[in-house]
């Protein structure tokens, strides 16, 4: 009695460390990331805790431009490269009903018929003159019909880790889906922010025109006059044809922009007209956590998450080859040698077959592929850390770039104000023979090139809010 006690014990012990040895010790890669606890720089705005920090609940709470939530919204149902991914999507929705159902047996339902001609000179030699007497024919007829049940057993968690792979890969592919459509987001609202730029400098850049026409008219006036010389005509007429080149370059910029914007909401070639000049975005809605937060938000990060635990399962399916493998196979049916005779009771056939398969040797396949996966974990989770890294990068650097743009149009419009006022003097100095032509010109050049600037610099402004919001996460689309 004690020693068969010792024999199970000893054989419970002996499975534990059986099973045990196909388990996987996960690493906690997250606690490895060495996360700052706060950004270098940092908007103005968020030092302020009166914001509300469930800003990021939707995009359409970001962009102010209902012009824009129309593109945005447009983009987003007709838009091609987001309808291909969504059907991706729905593949891996597939994927993962099969997986669901991996450790169940498989059925097939067989349906067969032989017929064997002999003769005396063939297989069955003289006897088939001896068959044929007893047959009275010469041929032998077999019909069957039996459901075959192929039932592989699971005592290694193949299906756990089966399902956890077309968990996993669902998940990336909602990510990706995720990511897609805020890549798309991005650029179709930077693409409207320079629009927005184009048009406002070529309304700039029309109003310089008509100006330089009057001051061409002008200076004709002045030469008639013999005030000036013929240069100096020259010189205002030059000057007017170079702005009036400008224009050519800014409707072709704004044609090229509108294609692109038509391509991404799924709509042919054609002139946007709902482009509004109003500001697009609410840099309110900003609010800054810590980079931490990047985990739970940004879709790339949380793809490269699902691709570290589907290299788990992975690895647990390959070393599951490592160990036996355990078949059932079951026929049940009928079988005569004619279908009339299958209701009789002496055709039912009934087979059953269990087999174990213990791999010995096959040239380090199996080995080979536990250490390729385990290299592969690792990759997986350098991966990770590194997406988290360009992550906080990107915030990092779209602050700094917000940062730097709204102290350049501080300066810009602190310089328009002087080249303003610096125009008045000029023409009126030059009206009073107290200024030369070439003064006009030269702060009429500068105050075009300066109110060109500020419309860059807003657009750069936008654009750099815009990455901000986006490489901060955004929950829902």
């Amino acid at each position: 009695m004690k020693r068969s006690t010792n024999i199970k014990n000893l054989s419970i012990f002996s499975l534990s460390i059986f099973f045990s040895s196909c388990a996987i010790v996960k690493e906690d890669y997250r606690k490895n990331i060495s996360i700052q606890p706060q950004y270098k720089t940092e908007l103005d705005l968020n030092k302020s805790k009166e914001v509300d920090h469930t800003s990021f609940d939707s995009w359409s709470d970001f962009f102010k431009d209902d012009s824009l939530r129309w593109v945005l919204n447009e983009m987003l149902a007709h838009n091609f490269e987001i309808g291909m991914a969504q059907q991706s999507l729905n593949m891996y929705k597939e994927y993962q009903k099969e997986a669901n159902l991996s450790g169940l047996p498989e059925v097939n339902l067989v349906l067969g018929a032989k017929m064997d001609y002999f003769s005396e000179k063939g297989f069955y030699g003289s006897q088939g003159t001896n068959i044929a007497s007893t047959l009275n024919s010469r041929k032998i007829e077999d019909y069957s019909v039996h459901a075959n049940i192929n039932w592989a057993l699971d005592f290694y968690g193949s299906t756990k880790n089966k399902k956890k792979i077309a968990f996993y890969n669902r998940l990336k592919s909602e990510m990706q889906l995720h990511s897609l459509q805020v890549a798309l987001l991005s650029s179709a609202a930077q693409t409207y922010s320079t629009l927005q730029m184009l048009n406002k400098q070529l309304l700039i850049t029309r109003k310089n025109l008509s100006i330089q026409k009057s001051l061409v008219e002008m200076m004709k006036s002045q030469y008639i006059n013999g005030n000036i010389s013929s240069l100096a005509v020259q010189q205002t007429e030059r000057q007017y044809h170079d702005v009036s080149g400008q224009i050519p370059d800014l409707l072709q910029a704004i044609q090229i922009h509108e294609n692109y914007l038509n391509q991404l909401i799924g709509k042919n070639p054609g002139s946007l007209l709902f482009i509004s000049p109003t500001a697009m975005v609410d840099d309110q809605k900003i609010v800054l956590g810590v980079p931490a937060d990047l985990l739970s938000k940004r879709s790339d990060l949380k793809a490269k998450e699902h691709e570290v635990e589907i290299a788990y399962g992975q690895l647990s399916l390959s070393k599951t080859n490592l160990y036996p493998s355990f078949m059932i196979t079951a026929n049940q049916g009928l079988n005569s040698m004619r279908v009339s005779d299958w209701f009789n009771p002496a055709s039912f056939l009934s087979q059953f077959v269990a087999q174990m398969t213990q791999p010995l040797f096959n040239r380090r396949k199996n080995k080979t592929e536990v250490k390729v996966q385990e290299f592969n974990i690792q990759q997986k989770i350098l991966s990770f850390k590194n997406t988290y890294l360009i992550a906080v990068n990107e915030v990092s650097d779209a602050l700094i770039q917000i940062e730097q743009t709204k102290e350049k149009i501080r300066s810009l419009q602190e310089e328009s104000k002087v080249l303003q006022l610096s125009l008045k003097n000029a023409q009126f100095m030059f009206d009073n023979g107290e200024a030369l032509y070439f003064e006009i010109l030269d702060v009429q050049q500068n105050l075009l090139k300066n109110e060109l600037q500020i419309a860059a610099s807003e657009n750069m402004l936008n654009t750099s809010l815009i990455k901000l919001y986006i490489s901060l996460g955004i929950n829902k689309i």
